[in-house]
């Protein structure tokens, strides 16, 4: 008899990217699945968002590992990703298994069977609905009292008569945070108030003198369109925040950076990898930099930049926020997630008339359309103290954000699921219910995308239903500790509790999959591009698991050395961190034995200092030996060398070039050899085999 399990009945919630590859991977597991979603197409909050949305990162980034997309390196418009959806859709056949316009009441999960039984109803999406995903709240849940009463676009779904329509034996919530307006109490306001998910463009800022509350990506594209046609414009935080351009070499190089054009007109100039903001946050060679040497190279940058463009120009004043910002906590300045349009924000503040404030709080006084400050700290375009702001406010837009509910779902004989993903393992699995329920579009990337930890959470959960993998027996106990440490580290923003490091979260669940990327010496070029190239998705296809190496390489071919080449004076700094660092760091792993054993809580691990950076610090990522001597996962002193002569190779003759490419050859292979005898199958034969067969760089 078979040990193999049975096939599962799989339920997904969510016709959005996280709920479309979580149903790619469940067929291709051989699992019954059917996918609901309340909305008339796919592509989840996509498919309902403002008319100007532009994606935070790329599209190489973006897109599914095994699933490359068709054009350049470029940032999506939110037409063109809902059109990779569809071609996804399409090619996988998912299409038939898809049921739209179809929202979910409720889900019971009966202990005795250990079946879900899931009530849904038929569903029309209407102009103006708050797009909150694929789950029909109550009245009485979504009612938020704003203005005595008053709110805009507000809508009230009906309770329907009981009645199950299906049966599971799995759940995949993939709905997303987006569900219940996060609206705070604005006593006195006589102003008109909107949330964000009810702005679909300016139209409604016509003429008007607009206050936008919020310091995210929502909040910096409404504030920058709202300029466009409104009288005023002026943007709310109530603490320091941290702006991030999308286009890097751009912003460094442009007085004029005017990131909204250069959206609009990327199809007229090619970008490389080195151009775009995660070839700076989010590559492998990168993401081992100390935080704090990343602090001071920063800091560096915006005083550059600062000097070269000025005080008052788009750069300059996105150096000014970030500044103010970083100085409550140098050494650290990644404590809230960046956001990613602030090049759009801080052109229209440079040179569009919108003013920013931060401030403890508003209140409304007089008529109600007076918001006043107090103890404001950043006014206009600069940092300055002042005691009182009054400002005249005609509408009020709310980017302030979304709460989860899960009163939805119920667990017979068990209270409710906390409807905080830092309990869940992986922001995945809820304590004692991993079996019966996983959550995708909970891991929110502080530099990153959602869809990709959705993704490889999607194949660990489809490895785990076929019996291939088994949840760590301690997992909920991981998770309170894991979330206990991005709560500390993410300390700015505690109510993001989604909010995940993407290197050390892509790597952890790596691990479980056992698909962590490798690449052999013996292939120089693609090795020094998989160091210096942003941890595109597609390079987890190269092992393990579903691996399709020619879906990676079809991506990664396509760039130069040059193109993926990160700033010398970065490079410069990762040789010293190398250098001056990994010796320490092995020392610190050959003493681990007698630490872990003699004083486990009083003696500091070198590589767990605050300043040493996240990766094994997050995401329980614990060093193995692998990590320090194993090319492709952490031997530093290589891979410097290795970025190093590339650099200098560039720039010799062509027979020079050939000589030394010889002899490092044999070196390459001499190192490999030893590091096979000393961790044994981490580089496997194999797949230098199949890297030699199908290199063509």
């Amino acid at each position: 008899m078979s040990d193999t399990p049975s096939p599962k009945k799989v339920f997904i919630i969510g016709a959005g990217p996280s709920g479309l590859v979580a149903l790619k991977e469940m067929l291709e597991a051989g699992h019954d699945v059917v996918c609901v979603d309340a909305k008339k197409q796919i592509g989840g909050l996509f498919s309902v968002s403002y008319d100007e949305l532009y994606t935070t990162t790329t599209n190489m980034f973006l897109a599914f590992s095994d699933f490359p997309p068709k054009e350049g390196l470029k940032y999506w418009s939110k037409d063109e990703y809902l059109r990779y959806l569809e071609d996804y859709v399409d090619h996988f056949g998912l299409r038939r298994y898809i049921k739209l316009n179809t929202a979910v009441k409720k889900c019971a999960l009966d202990k005795h069977t250990g079946h879900w039984k899931i009530l849904t109803e038929a569903w029309q999406s209407t102009p103006g609905e708050i797009r909150r995903g694929s789950i029909a709240l109550s009245g009485d849940i979504l009612k938020v009292v704003v203005n005595h009463g008053k709110r805009a676009s507000v809508v009230f779904r009906k309770d329907v008569a009981p009645g199950y329509t299906y049966d599971a034996d799995y759940l995949i919530v993939a709905s997303g945070t987006n569900q219940v307006p996060n609206c705070p109490d604005l006593p006195n306001c006589n102003a008109e108030v909107v949330h964000s998910a009810d702005f679909t463009n300016a139209e409604m800022c016509i003429g008007k003198k607009v206050l936008v509350i919020g310091n995210g990506e929502s909040a910096s594209d409404v504030a920058a369109q709202s300029t466009d046609v409104a009288e005023k414009v002026i943007l709310f935080s109530r603490r320091n925040f941290d702006l991030a351009p999308r286009f890097i070499s751009k912003f460094l190089s442009d007085g004029a950076y005017n990131e909204r054009q250069i959206l609009t007109e990327q199809d007229e100039h090619s970008q490389s990898p080195n151009d775009m903001l995660e070839g700076i946050t989010n590559s492998r060679i990168l993401s081992k930099l100390p935080i704090a040497l990343f602090s001071i190279v920063l800091d560096a940058m915006l005083s550059d930049v600062t000097k070269l463009h000025g005080e008052d120009s788009a750069a300059g004043i996105l150096a000014k926020i970030d500044k103010a910002n970083f100085r409550k906590d140098f050494y650290a300045f990644d404590t809230s997630a960046p956001t990613k349009s602030g090049g759009v924000l801080a052109h229209a503040v440079a040179c569009k008339g919108l003013d920013i404030i931060i401030s403890p709080q508003v209140d409304f006084i007089e008529d109600g359309k007076i918001a006043h400050f107090e103890n404001v700290s950043f006014m206009g375009k600069d940092e300055k103290n002042v005691d009182a702001v009054d400002v005249e406010v005609d509408i009020v837009i709310l980017c302030t954000g979304f709460s989860i509910n899960l009163d939805w779902i119920e667990v017979e004989g068990s209270d409710p699921i906390e409807a905080n993903p830092r309990t869940w393992f992986k922001h995945c699995f809820p304590p004692g219910l991993g079996d019966k329920v996983a959550f995708l579009g909970f891991a929110r990337p502080a530099q990153g995308g959602i869809p990709q930890c959705s993704e490889l959470l999607a194949r660990y959960t489809a490895l785990l239903l076929k019996g291939e993998r088994i949840l760590p027996e301690d997992y909920a106990k991981q998770a309170i500790k894991e979330g206990q440490l991005e709560t500390e580290t993410f300390y700015s923003t505690p109510n993001a509790t989604s909010l995940v490091e993407f290197p050390p979260f892509a790597s952890s669940v790596a691990r479980l999959i056992d698909c962590e990327p490798s690449v052999s010496l013996i292939s120089p070029s693609r090795f020094a591009k998989f160091w210096m190239l942003p941890q595109w998705m597609c390079f987890y296809r190269l092992n393990g698991p579903g691996a399709n190496p020619d879906a990676c390489w079809k991506v990664v071919d396509t760039y130069r050395i040059f193109d993926s080449m990160i700033p010398t004076p970065v490079l410069i700094v990762f040789f010293l961190y190398g250098t001056l660092m990994q010796p320490l760091m092995i020392l610190d792993y050959l003493a681990s034995f007698f630490i872990d054993r003699v004083s486990p809580s009083s003696l500091p691990r070198f590589y767990k200092w605050r300043f040493g950076g996240h990766f094994f610090q997050l995401s329980g990522n614990e060093m193995r030996l692998k990590d320090l001597v194993a090319p492709s996962f952490g031997f530093l002193l290589i891979n410097i060398a290795l970025v190093g002569a590339l650099k200098l190779l560039l720039s010799m003759e062509l027979g020079t070039t050939a000589l030394l490419v010889g002899a490092a050859g044999l070196l390459f292979l001499s190192v490999e050899k030893l590091v096979r005898l000393a961790t044994g199958s981490d580089i496997k034969t194999q797949e230098s085999n199949e890297l030699l067969q199908s290199d063509t760089s």
